[in-house]
């Protein structure tokens, strides 16, 4: 069953791409041409990915067609069959353009951010005792002279 080894290909490859981000997402492309069974790629690709960064991820498949072109008499056409006859004389001398390819098109992953750090509580200096602060008046956060005034001076305690 090549088709494990095909799907683990696909999970190592896009897990080392990946580094530390969760893969969401992969969406592949198998052309009809390629002899590969679909089914089997999706059944497979949920058992290799287990405890990888791509566990859990969607796997999107398309199966475009494949193109093919008779070398007797020159005609393009589109085939999904693996054996391939020529529609135009019935010749088996074709070439395949296109159809045996197995891409990774793309992959979706998220980003984990560290959560933010907490900020450190405020520092509340307590307001002297024996020292209260005037009546309807906040205490002062800190007190700095003004240049060319002199400080008011302290209460003595």
């Amino acid at each position: 069953m090549h088709e494990l080894a095909l799907a683990q290909a696909v999970v190592d490859t896009v897990a080392e791409r990946a580094g530390d981000a969760r893969v969401t997402c992969v969406r592949l492309e198998i052309g009809k041409l390629s002899g590969v069974v679909v089914d089997s790629i999706m059944f497979c690709f949920d058992l290799v990915a287990e405890g990888t960064p791509v566990h859990g991820a969607e796997l999107e498949i398309t199966e475009p067609g494949g193109r093919c072109r008779c070398r007797g008499c020159a005609v393009e056409f589109g085939c999904d069959d693996p054996i391939v006859l020529c529609p135009g004389c019935g010749g088996a001398d074709v070439a395949v353009l296109s159809g045996r390819q197995m891409l990774i098109t793309s992959v979706e992953v998220t980003l984990s951010c560290a959560e933010p750090a907490a900020a450190p509580p405020p520092t509340i200096t307590p307001w002297p005792a024996g020292n209260p602060p005037p009546p309807g008046r906040p205490p002062p956060t800190a007190r700095r002279p003004t240049p060319g005034r002199p400080s008011p001076p302290m209460a003595a305690p």
